[in-house]
């Protein structure tokens, strides 16, 4: 073998050897995404791993996942100036169906919240990222969204249930999810 067909030879081990590496990468990493979406699935009741995937591509954690279905619960819950008892209910349901458990930061951040009426700014910071996060994302994944916040909204809107049906949703809770529909 001539220095040139063996130095050729040793070119071709790095070069396999680095693409394998890379392969190898690849898959570890593909791997950790689809263990995140599973998990971020059971934590936040989403169900589609589309929208998770384009929330984890644009670098939004979990934490910032459950937030953004949580939030909207709360502010719907306090829009008329009071926590009825069915709402707080209501709103423990969803937590305990998105398997938060009782013992989490999340659900301690909650409990606080539900004890004292968040500040408005929670309502600007949820708005103003949200208006963000719109940018980067696809029509379909918005819907897709949308459609995962409001459900939950809604529920919560009508816990505290008027008489006979009538009246289950206060004017101001209406008002606020039209202002989420309208987010989104």
């Amino acid at each position: 073998m001539s220095n040139l067909e063996e130095r050729g030879r040793v070119l071709e081990e790095i070069f396999f050897r680095e693409q394998e590496e890379q392969v190898r990468k690849a898959k570890l990493a593909e791997a950790e995404r689809q263990k995140n979406i599973e998990e971020i699935q059971t934590s936040t009741g989403i169900k589609d791993a589309a929208v998770i995937g384009a929330f984890l591509d644009h670098g939004v954690s979990a934490h910032t996942m459950i937030a953004i279905k949580i939030v909207p619960l709360v502010l719907i819950a306090w829009v008329d100036g009071k926590l009825d008892k069915t709402e707080r209910e209501t709103i423990m349901n969803q937590l305990h169906q998105l398997g938060i458990e009782s013992d989490s930061d999340v659900m301690k951040l909650v409990q606080g919240w539900l004890g004292k009426r968040p500040d408005d700014s929670l309502k600007d910071a949820y708005f103003n990222f949200i208006q963000q996060y719109k940018q980067t994302c696809d029509a379909v994944e918005i819907a897709a969204l949308k459609t995962e916040v409001l459900g939950g909204s809604e529920d919560v809107a009508q816990a505290a249930g008027g008489f006979l049906g009538i009246w289950a949703v206060s004017n101001e809770e209406e008002a606020l999810l039209d202002e989420l529909k309208a987010l989104f």
